[in-house]
């Protein structure tokens, strides 16, 4: 019993970790595009 509830949180918390990295990533990637994207149209000005 004890042993399925601590494999449980494990597997709970490495799924949270993993979204929360996922989640992560993507909004440095966003936020990177959207820098780049107004420095492009700025310099292209």
């Amino acid at each position: 019993m004890f042993l399925a509830v601590s494999l449980f949180a494990v597997s709970l918390f490495a799924v949270s970790f993993f979204a929360v990295s996922f989640f992560a990533v993507l909004f440095l990637a966003v936020s990177f595009f959207a820098v780049s994207f107004l420095a492009v149209s700025f310099f292209a000005v």
